[in-house]
């Protein structure tokens, strides 16, 4: 009889349409216990919160959702056993400026942590919870290629954080980060390119009214995790304030730049450079700090040829899906040493 485990994930903004990077997630589970016997039940099935209980095992999986999951999901405190394995952990600030400062730490005392997201998921989820945890990267590193994709488009790809809530950058803002990318799209260095803004939703931004604005030469609607994948591995070069594109586009050997605005491009640039080396620190622009548009733009344009960096982000990726293959295994060996519920 095959095992069965309940995954909570991210959700993301929008209350009808999950985050693609959060269904990647999903997936990547699905991928990583599967090859291990383990049947993934998704337990997040909307924005709702979950108050119905589950008795199950449960992985909390992907998605920067800790320690916040037992306030979204109080049914969840009824699982036999509970596992952390790939999620992203919220820092001090940020659940300082949500008002969640003070939450039940009590679920979380028998977990099982496999692993965290990345190191500075790693430092704060000993701050919050004084244990000393691995990090063993997102979850979307399993679907790395085995080397760089090759078919490209002519296309140049702008992920936006997709709200002006506050609490959803610490650093620069909706309008900034959007008159940043525009100012890229029209410089004439880019002219040889197709500008193309991809949106997870249409909930927030006027698609159209950007086109005729003459800011992209189109605006794309990719909520599927599919069109979200392809839109970022067939571009020549992608210019992101997101996580999943920088996860996809290394994935993928595709030359990018991480805006950093959120504490979660922290964290990833903290993992690229241990497993990959401090030369992967050039795909990550500190926004903390006052840029120059004509620097970024150069950035851009030397690694949009540098092989050898395309090259480093596919060994790095693979290195990290040889982590997690690993630490699923690691987490189906401990679901199989109980008895099924």
């Amino acid at each position: 009889m095959q095992r069965s485990v309940g995954l909570y994930t991210g959700w993301g903004h929008d209350p009808l349409i999950r985050n693609p990077g959060d269904l990647l997630c999903l997936k990547a589970a699905e991928r990583l216990l599967g090859r291990q016997g383990i049947r993934v039940v998704d337990v997040r099935s909307s924005i709702e919160k979950r108050i119905a209980p589950w008795e199950g095992d449960l992985i909390i999986g992907g998605g920067t959702v800790l320690p916040t999951v037992f306030i979204q999901a109080p049914g969840l405190t009824a699982a036999r056993t509970i596992m952390i394995f790939g999620s992203g952990v919220l820092s001090p600030a940020e659940m300082e400026v949500r008002n969640l400062a003070a939450f039940d730490r009590s679920p979380y005392k028998d977990a099982h942590v496999i692993g965290v997201r990345g190191p500075q998921s790693a430092r704060d989820y000993k701050y919050f919870f004084g244990k000393d945890v691995d990090h063993i990267g997102d979850l979307v590193f399993a679907f790395a290629h085995p080397r760089p994709v090759s078919e490209k488009t002519d296309e140049v790809v702008f992920v936006i954080i997709e709200n002006a809530i506050p609490h959803r950058r610490q650093d620069s803002s909706y309008k900034d980060m959007l008159d940043l990318y525009t100012s890229i799209a029209k410089d004439a260095r880019m002219a040889g390119y197709k500008k193309v803004l991809c949106l997870s939703t249409r909930s927030y931004l006027d698609m159209e009214q950007l086109v005729r604005d003459g800011r992209f030469d189109e605006v794309r609607a990719v909520s599927s995790p599919e069109d979200f994948t392809s839109a970022i591995q067939s571009s020549r070069f992608v210019f992101t304030e997101r996580l999943h594109p920088a996860i996809l586009a290394t994935n993928s050997g595709t030359p990018f730049l991480y805006f950093q605005t959120t504490p979660k491009s922290r964290d990833l640039e903290e993992l690229l450079v241990e497993k990959g080396g401090d030369s992967l620190s050039s795909f990550f622009v500190d926004m903390s700090q006052p840029q120059d548009k004509n620097i970024i733009i150069e950035r851009s344009l030397l690694l949009h040829v540098d092989q050898t960096m395309s090259d480093r982000l596919i060994l790095t990726a693979n290195t990290l899906k040889d982590g997690l293959e690993r630490a699923a295994g690691k987490a189906a060996a401990l679901l199989n040493s109980s008895p099924p519920s």
